[in-house]
């Protein structure tokens, strides 16, 4: 079985290799996921992350699930085994 490869339309890949090597050389150590569905983007960028050994911070009200119990279960069982459960607010006074 081949890897899973998810294309865009114009067929180029979704996730570029190049990107962690990047991140790899700059010492990027830690992922920040908000901003995106935890129905799909944030579970699959957070494994993904998470299986590279980067540090991975959720923050709580920075993401939404569909329905919003969906979501909300998504973190505590799931996610929650994956990486740190946050907020906005707390990451503010962490790097401020």
């Amino acid at each position: 079985m081949d890897d899973l490869i998810i294309q865009r339309s114009d067929g180029t890949p979704t996730y570029n290799f190049t990107v962690v090597v990047d991140d790899a050389t700059m010492g990027i150590t830690t992922v920040i996921a908000g901003g995106v569905s935890l129905n799909l983007g944030v579970m699959g960028l957070v494994i993904e992350a998470a299986s590279r050994s980067y540090n991975v911070v959720i923050p709580r009200d920075a993401t939404v699930g569909v329905p919003p119990e969906y979501g909300e279960m998504v973190l505590q069982n799931s996610l929650s085994l994956l990486a740190r459960i946050s907020s906005v607010q707390e990451l503010i006074d962490i790097w401020s």
